[in-house]
């Protein structure tokens, strides 16, 4: 019996198609939201997010730099258990090296609980775009708390 020869389909792959990267947003340490609130003036911003714990009526502070009040009595808004912040622009013209801020409570309020209680958060700051470690700050009482930003020379 004379061979015939075997006959072999041919393979065909589909080209294969590389997925597009995905881009990835470069993280911003400054903020695209419009301040709540704007006290002062001057070329440089310090932006604060503030937030309470109302109880009774709202938080009510002051902002200072360097000893300076800036703006009036403010009025915090945001719930710090919704995870929301009021964002406060400080403006003014500060030289280079280090400037104190204090942000001072002015009507705490205490209800006999947790639930009842009434404080004041600076949630963060920063400065020309920098975030500021030191801001972070809890108020539980009436007063004044402080932390330092830096100002460069540019």
């Amino acid at each position: 019996m004379p061979s015939t020869p075997a006959t072999t389909t041919p393979v065909v792959t589909a080209p294969v198609t590389t997925p597009a990267p995905t881009p990835v947003a470069t993280p911003s340490t400054g903020s695209t939201a419009q301040p709540s609130v704007s006290v002062g003036s001057g070329s440089d911003q310090l932006l604060l997010k503030i937030s309470q714990d109302a109880y009774n009526g709202n938080a009510q502070y002051t902002i200072s730099v360097d000893g300076k009040q800036i703006g009036g009595i403010q009025t915090a808004k945001s719930l710090h258990s919704a995870g929301q912040s009021d964002l406060i622009s400080v403006r003014g013209d500060w030289g280079q090296g280090n400037h104190d801020v204090a942000v001072k409570f002015l009507n705490d309020a205490w209800g006999g609980t947790d639930a009842k209680d009434r404080n004041l958060y600076v949630d963060s700051a920063t400065y020309h775009d920098q975030n500021v470690p030191s801001a972070h700050l809890t108020l539980a009482d009436n007063g004044a708390k402080h932390f330092t930003f830096h100002d460069y020379l540019v």
